[in-house]
């Protein structure tokens, strides 16, 4: 950008350096250090300070912010109730926030205050700021945790990746098992919310916490059909128990003519599912299968070409997939049965 703007009775020939200036006098007059880092922008703890960290319930948070507002306007602003432990502001490439922010004060009741006071304060003409109490959530659900680890393995699973880990929860399983461990999800427990929401962000991007182990399948429900309307569940449940160890399943869902059997383990599950299929019961033929047909997966969809074709697909794509079909690298031609090349 080669248009000057001024701020501050200063001329700056870009928004860069503009920006930069302004928080390099922050931190000589406040002596309050500004860093930078995933996507947001830090200030503070002041240099030296020697008090305990403030305790949960001590953030407030900053929303309907101008685009162009800085920390310097912040401090100026919010320094009036209290001392400021830290200000975070979230903020895009171009150096300007995102219209929301954090800010920490030394104790829960200067966080209080600052509410009570600013919220709806106007910080440009026209243009209040929302402000509330900060919700400090630093409790984060991790899902498809192999249920034969325990809570040490998995402690030292999720230590690898992320940083601040205090504690994690463990659910003991619902029904007795040797194998198990846990219900197949857990809570961790972080120091801080940023720590819960980096983790979060880091974990939610299809991070594996045991590479050498193989991936469970989570398919652990068959699905029936072919049965009787005026039969119940207890019925139901009362046959399937007659082939099927009573341990092994969970729950029964009836239906109209179908039901959803869940089970407490997929090999138990796979049994079931080889014994019942075909079986005949109360006259009718039984008819089961997996409750998510293995033709509908993701694994299944990424490694089968499509052949369902619509009319708006041009000729030459449905040619070139074929070709990937039947194993010809894409860009070759596929010879003819009369030695002309073709696709």
């Amino acid at each position: 950008m080669n248009s000057t703007r001024r701020n501050c009775g200063r001329h700056y020939s870009s928004r860069e350096e503009m920006i930069t200036e302004r928080l390099r006098k922050l931190e000589e007059i406040t002596n309050y250090p500004v860093i930078q880092e995933n996507g947001q922008r830090i200030c503070g703890p002041p240099t030296g300070w020697m008090k305990p960290v403030p305790n949960n319930g001590s953030e407030i948070f900053i929303g309907k912010l101008p685009p162009s507002l800085l920390e310097d306007e912040l401090f100026k602003i919010f320094s009036k109730v209290g001392q400021i432990y830290q200000i975070r502001l979230m903020v895009h490439f171009s150096g300007y926030n995102k219209g929301f922010g954090f800010v920490t004060y030394e104790n829960v009741e200067q966080a209080k205050m600052a509410v009570e006071q600013f919220n709806g304060y106007p910080v440009r003409p026209n243009h209040k700021i929302g402000v509330c109490k900060s919700v400090d959530n630093r409790r984060l659900y991790i899902g498809g945790i192999m249920e034969d680890k325990t809570k040490d393995e998995i402690k030292k699973a999720i230590e690898c990746y992320v940083d601040e880990l205090k504690d994690i929860i463990v659910y003991s399983p619902h029904a007795q098992n040797q194998q198990a461990h846990n219900r197949g999800y857990v809570f961790a427990e972080f120091a801080t919310h940023r720590d819960a929401a980096l983790a979060r962000k880091l974990l939610s991007s299809g991070v594996k916490l045991w590479m050498n182990s193989p991936s469970p399948l989570r398919v652990k429900i068959l699905y029936v059909r072919n049965l009787p309307y005026q039969i119940t569940k207890q019925q139901l449940h009362f046959y399937l128990v007659q082939h099927v160890r009573l341990g092994n399943i969970t729950r029964v869902r009836k239906q109209k003519c179908y039901a959803f059997i869940h089970f407490q383990h997929r090999n138990a599950a796979q049994m079931a599912l080889s014994i019942l299929n075909g079986l005949t019961a109360w006259g009718r033929k039984m008819e089961v299968t997996w409750s998510r047909p293995q033709i509908y997966s993701k694994e299944n969809r990424l490694n089968h070409a499509a052949d369902n074709f619509c009319r708006s697909v041009p000729a030459k794509m449905r040619r070139c997939v074929q070709m990937l079909k039947d194993g010809v690298p894409p860009g070759w031609f596929k010879p003819s049965t009369s030695g002309a090349p073709s696709l």
